[in-house]
């Protein structure tokens, strides 16, 4: 239950880059989400991003929702297709997390996250059929070579 929690956190982040834009600190911190096991940091470090990024949102009298956690409770209920095509969008988000982490270790140029990761993060919190997650692996893997 706490992968989906830091899912939910992850997409509420998208939600706050999308509208506001990423600090220096946003790619390190989903890449470590995606690959960590320690949910707890993972979860209070993308809400910590998520209030530098849009700090308001944390405060407004009339919330839009667009930076809330989503709720994941329901994410695996759906057919066994579409279930092996989410988690082979999370297995191809954590592999390209865990070459730019491998790739800032090794000094070499950063060149961050694809935007392409910080979209299919944001589409996991919809509804999605067979089609809709082929284009998402399609564009994963695409733009996160």
């Amino acid at each position: 239950m706490k992968q989906e929690e830091v899912l939910g956190a992850l997409i509420g982040l998208t939600g706050a880059i999308s509208n506001n834009g990423k600090t220096a600190d946003t790619d390190r911190i989903v890449a470590g989400a995606l690959t960590g096991d320690d949910y707890e940091k993972s979860i209070r470090e993308l809400h910590e991003e998520k209030n530098r990024i849009a700090p308001d949102c944390a405060t407004c009298k009339t919330p839009c929702g667009s930076t809330a956690d989503c709720d994941m409770r329901h994410f695996w209920e759906c057919e066994e297709p579409v279930k092996r095509h989410k988690q082979e969008i999370l297995e191809q988000l954590r592999e390209i997390a865990v070459d730019y982490l491998s790739r800032m270790n090794g000094a070499t140029e950063d060149s961050g996250l694809p935007d392409a990761c910080y979209r299919a993060i944001g589409s996991l919190g919809w509804p999605m059929d067979e089609s809709t997650c082929q284009k998402v692996l399609l564009e994963l893997q695409s733009d996160g070579e």
